[in-house]
């Protein structure tokens, strides 16, 4: 494909992408928080060492950046608004 015709993924490209992996990021998380306790009281111990392990890792990332997700400082770069939402796909009420 010649030069002239290639397409550039522009800031607001970035900034969703950013923000649908920031959701699918928080998504993850939270399920892994909610089902953490119904694994281990049904008795699903492997489940529940496999979820322990994600919501470790993702405090080990979060106290790594001093508490904050690396990905907010990412889409700060594509955008000047800085809503409690401007880095995911959720409603402002959800987050903090």
């Amino acid at each position: 494909m010649p030069l002239s015709h290639r397409r550039t993924l522009g800031p607001g490209h970035l900034l969703a992408a950013i923000k649908l992996v920031h959701t699918a990021v928080w998504a993850v998380m939270a399920g892994s928080i909610l089902a953490l306790p119904v694994a281990a009281f049904t008795g699903h111990f492997r489940w529940a060492l496999i979820l322990t392990a994600f919501v470790v890792c993702e405090c080990a990332v979060l106290a790594a950046n001093r508490g904050r997700c690396p990905l907010t400082g990412w889409a700060a770069r594509y955008t000047e608004d800085r809503a409690a939402n401007f880095d995911i796909f959720l409603p402002g009420w959800v987050r903090p």
